[in-house]
């Protein structure tokens, strides 16, 4: 039985200059406002509440798979063939319709990619946008992606971390490798976006929000 869809915009987050009822509106709103914390506050907030994320976690082992300790302790040191045995031995399915965020470079163009190690996702889009800053990673690509995922079918394994930690506030859940993911829509939010790297000189990328079909 697949985990039970959850939306933290059932009701609206009014923290910003508009109401945000939607995962899409959010991204928006993140790539142009970045860092919200009143947002991330809300989604955790929301999940906090929610007997659906609760159940989620549940579903999860009580004890956390030994890879997927390590990718997440020392994402250096991890072994993504063992983390991806665990997203498929100890997760659970998503169901179609869940809306899940990831920071980073689309590399698939206007067509379809498939994940060749597993794939880092939030509820939160704070989380997902300094992700795509991290290391540089931005900078480097010359362009920023806040990529809104949408499972298309009931088949996508995915390991939910708990609340506990200091990594709590990132509510990251793992998709698995060989995860398709299929190019919906691009929009350039932002064409001069200040970034930096360290020994070089700062510059402007453009940011985009790309929408990504699952399955």
């Amino acid at each position: 039985m697949a985990l039970a869809l959850i939306d933290p915009f059932t009701f609206p987050y009014t923290g910003g200059q508009n109401p945000i009822r939607t995962a899409l509106e959010a991204a928006k709103h993140t790539v142009v406002h970045y860092p919200d914390n009143g947002l991330g506050n809300y989604i955790c907030g929301v999940l906090d509440a929610s007997a659906e994320y609760k159940a989620w976690i549940k579903a999860m082992p009580a004890k956390k798979p030994k890879a997927i300790a390590t990718y997440q302790s020392n994402y250096d040191k991890r072994n993504d063939a063992d983390v991806n045995s665990d997203i498929l031995t100890c997760g659970d399915t998503l169901d179609v319709g869940q809306i899940l965020f990831h920071g980073g470079h689309w590399t698939g163009g206007t067509g379809t990619t498939v994940m060749s190690r597993p794939l880092s996702t939030t509820f939160n889009p704070n989380v997902a946008f300094a992700n795509a800053l991290w290391k540089a990673k931005a900078y480097d690509a010359g362009r920023l992606d806040l990529i809104v995922l949408e499972t298309a079918t009931a088949a996508t394994k995915a390991y939910v971390f708990n609340r506990r930690g200091d990594l709590s506030h990132e509510r990251e859940i793992l998709l698995p490798a060989n995860t398709t993911l299929k190019f919906i829509r691009e929009t350039c939010q932002q064409t001069a976006y200040n970034v930096t790297k360290v020994g070089c000189p700062d510059k402007t990328i453009p940011i985009y929000v790309v929408e990504v079909e699952v399955s």
